[in-house]
């Protein structure tokens, strides 16, 4: 499969898992639990959401360089060929400048990465708190017992998503990666 399928693929695959996982999270909520485990659960789910949403749209991202004939600035996972470095919005754009080429796409998201209440911004931001929270917990010193287990909620950071929030990213994303293909099947 070309390498534009296989993001377009990838695309829709972490959107229907984003899908699957925000039923089942808005239906754990009816169920009756200690205060404890429904915190841990909605944790649980916010934090695997955030990362397939982050998923997707890094596919997303993909399939726009590819769509703009970018292909051999970047692997099929994603990489850059010059550097290793996972491609983001900024090295795409950095690819076009370079061609000196514009893309309205990716002018778009990039508006909307820097409009802080934009739903791009918000999982942006809500992926900096999840990966951070993940390095610092990788760097903490291990001072627990043998039989103790610690325990954090990404529901203290700055970048908390709740459910509604979250559904309406994944809409969002949607509705993006929709447009963006129907438009260009227009050219």
């Amino acid at each position: 499969m070309e390498l534009t399928g296989a993001s377009a693929t990838r695309v829709q695959q972490k959107l229907r898992y984003v899908t699957l996982l925000l039923e089942q999270w808005r239906n754990s909520l009816s169920e009756p639990r200690s205060d404890y485990d429904r915190q841990a659960i909605t944790d649980a789910y916010r934090e695997s959401v955030i990362h397939l949403l982050l998923d997707a749209y890094h596919a997303f991202i993909l399939e726009i360089a590819c769509s703009l004939g970018l292909q051999r600035d970047f692997d099929q996972q994603g990489y850059q060929r010059s550097n290793g470095e996972m491609i983001t919005l900024n090295s795409v754009g950095d690819c076009l400048k370079k061609q000196g080429r514009a893309s309205p796409e990716v002018t778009l998201l990039m508006q909307l990465a820097m409009d802080e209440t934009s739903w791009l911004s918000q999982l942006i931001v809500a992926g900096h708190s999840v990966f951070e929270l993940n390095s610092a917990l990788l760097q903490r010193p291990k001072a627990l017992g043998k039989n103790q287990i610690e325990t954090v909620s990404i529901s203290q950071s700055p970048g908390q998503l709740e459910l509604a929030q979250c559904e309406a990213i994944a809409q969002s994303l949607q509705e993006q990666v929709q447009a963006s293909r129907e438009a260009s099947q227009e050219w």
